[in-house]
């Protein structure tokens, strides 16, 4: 079973999972977009396999600040949410 954690909108408690290979694919053809249209696709995806179902994405009123759930999945997911600081903290390839 994959890393899960929980969120809270609009009073329900929503168990959310690691986005999957799959879904970071996904989420990385819209990192060019930024802004609004980036979190929005972000947030989607990350309620796909959200506990309780979110039966209609699209008429679904969050209720809550969209920055911190596009931060939670992101962060779960083992990817960065800020720039490194400098290159040296970016991740580097492991000789094996």
């Amino acid at each position: 079973m994959g890393k899960t954690t929980k969120i809270r909108m609009n009073d329900v408690e929503y168990t959310i999972h690691a986005l999957n290979m799959r879904e970071i694919k996904e989420i990385t053809q819209v990192f060019h977009e930024g802004g609004p249209a980036m979190a929005i696709k972000i947030v989607e995806i990350a309620l796909r396999r959200a506990e309780p179902k979110i039966e209609n994405f699209d008429d679904f009123e969050p209720g809550c600040d969209l920055g911190e759930i596009v931060k939670t999945a992101l962060e779960l997911s083992g990817l960065r949410t800020e720039p490194a600081k400098n290159p040296q903290e970016a991740v580097q390839p492991t000789a094996s």
